[in-house]
């Protein structure tokens, strides 16, 4: 089977995905998370082509989700004590409970005003993530376990690496010894390939 590469979006369209966004008119949310994907990998969106339709849409979305962890993490302009508390409500969104809308709202209200209309598409992906968290309870429940237990782990392991941050008064060398490197490796690639076993055992006909 053939890879197919990537079909190059205009400028234009990515300026109407992102005014649909800041105007929250978003007609197509599925459409929006292929789109966001594109956007927010290099070659996660190129290999996810070969797989099955069910499939792709769950994988797609846990990618987008794991994305937005790690825009949390990462970014340099977000103090380390305020990541915390944010990672903290992010990864308390999985698995989706009966009261997930007011905890996504609560969430949401932390997120830098300023990302809302921000030109980082992986900015835009955390502000406006109401757009895609609604597609997870779509999913058979078996899924969205599989993708809940990656992104609290993922996720957990984060606020675990940033408290270490806070302690070092903010430092930037986290990983110092063979082990450290292992734990941080597990949390940002092992889990996430723990929860891509997860998934085509489910989609497995054997």
């Amino acid at each position: 089977m053939s890879l197919m590469p990537q079909r190059r979006e205009s400028p234009a369209e990515g300026q109407r995905w992102k005014t649909e966004l800041i105007e929250s008119r978003i007609q197509d949310p599925e459409g929006l998370t292929e789109f966001l994907l594109k956007q927010t990998s290099r070659t996660f969106a190129l290999n996810i082509q070969v797989l099955p339709v069910g499939l792709r849409q769950q994988i797609r979305l846990a990618y987008l989700f794991c994305r937005m962890a790690d825009t949390l993490e990462d970014d340099t302009d977000l103090p380390p004590a305020e990541k915390i508390p944010l990672l903290e409500q992010f990864r308390n969104l999985f698995p989706p409970a009966q009261d997930w809308e007011s905890s996504l709202t609560a969430f949401l209200s932390r997120v830098p005003m300023s990302w809302r209309t921000a030109d980082r598409w992986d900015h835009l992906l955390v502000a406006h993530a109401g757009w895609v968290f609604p597609q997870l309870e779509k999913f058979p429940e078996g899924s969205q376990r599989a993708i809940s237990d990656c992104v609290r782990e993922m996720s957990d392991g984060m606020i675990r690496f940033t408290e270490k941050q806070v302690r070092q008064g903010g430092g930037m060398v986290l990983i110092r010894t063979m082990q450290d490197l292992d734990e941080y490796c597990y949390y940002v690639a092992g889990t996430v390939g723990n929860m891509l076993c997860g998934l085509f055992n489910l989609h497995s006909p054997l």
